[in-house]
């Protein structure tokens, strides 16, 4: 089955922690006025797909069109991260940015891996190529372990 991969994206967000509802407010309605109700629990969110709530610790999150939408801590956590930006890259930082092309990295290695066992996987089908079988399988082993190292050392 084909695999795909986000493309990356910057978006602007804003954590509701059950108390910045004036923050939340400012961020979906720029410019409007405030008003009490709106500082009830949840937090009712227009989407695209109809009414979302917020619950304290999710993320509303503006989309690439201007659209808003809620997210939970922990899928907002394993899907986003600091932007990338000039300043990032350039200071003490730099670990953001780094990070970013480890996990490229990984990617490319793991991808070169599954080549070498397929390529071993076809000599070994074929028959009477040992050492073709022997150098790709241990070429996409040592792929995998670095790919690993990498990502340990994040």
């Amino acid at each position: 089955m084909p695999k795909f991969q986000k493309k990356p994206v910057v978006i602007e967000a804003v954590q509701f922690t059950g108390v910045n509802h004036r923050e939340v407010f400012d961020f979906l309605y720029p410019g409007a006025i405030w008003t009490v109700e709106f500082m009830q629990l949840p937090v009712v969110i227009e989407t695209l797909e109809g009414d979302m709530t917020a619950m304290p610790g999710d993320w509303i999150i503006k989309g690439v069109k201007g659209e808003f939408y809620p997210c939970k801590p922990d899928i907002f956590a394993v899907t986003y991260g600091p932007e990338c930006s000039p300043e990032v890259m350039q200071g003490e930082e730099s670990r953001f940015s780094i990070s970013d092309v480890e996990l490229k990295l990984c990617n490319i290695l793991v991808c070169l891996a599954d080549a070498h066992d397929s390529k071993a996987s076809m000599a070994a089908a074929m028959g009477g190529y040992e050492k073709s079988v022997e150098f790709h399988s241990a070429r996409a082993h040592e792929l995998r372990a670095e790919a690993k190292r990498i990502e340990a050392a994040w």
